[in-house]
């Protein structure tokens, strides 16, 4: 099951920190970030983006982005890594959409 689970996110990215409004369309704010990014003729390659889980008001909820190519996936990651891209994300990341068990894995080896 871990495997399959892993297999259906290998599309996915994670968008963490975007403060959310009622009414919004996550596709667009997504767009958006892409854009920022200088991702503009890559924007077709958005599958769907939504939020997950329930709405708190203490937390914005992250955003799950299924992309249509595992290339730009990689390429994207990278890019939002360099600091520079951070600075333009203002606070906001974009990050791997691990499993729940491999984001544990991640988090102990991340451990200083």
């Amino acid at each position: 099951m871990e495997r399959w689970e892993r297999y259906s996110r290998d599309f996915n990215i994670r968008v963490v920190g975007v403060v959310e409004q009622d009414g919004e369309d996550c596709l667009l704010i997504i767009q958006n970030y892409l854009t920022l990014l200088g991702f503009d003729g890559d924007l077709g390659k958005i599958e769907n983006a939504h939020h997950t889980g329930r709405k708190r008001e203490e937390k914005p909820r992250n955003i799950i982005v299924k992309l249509y190519s595992r290339p730009l996936k990689r390429v994207l990651l990278r890019v939002a890594e360099n600091q520079e891209s951070k600075q333009a994300l203002n606070g906001v990341r974009i990050v791997e959409d691990f499993t729940p068990y491999d984001f544990e894995i991640q988090k102990k080896h991340s451990r200083p």
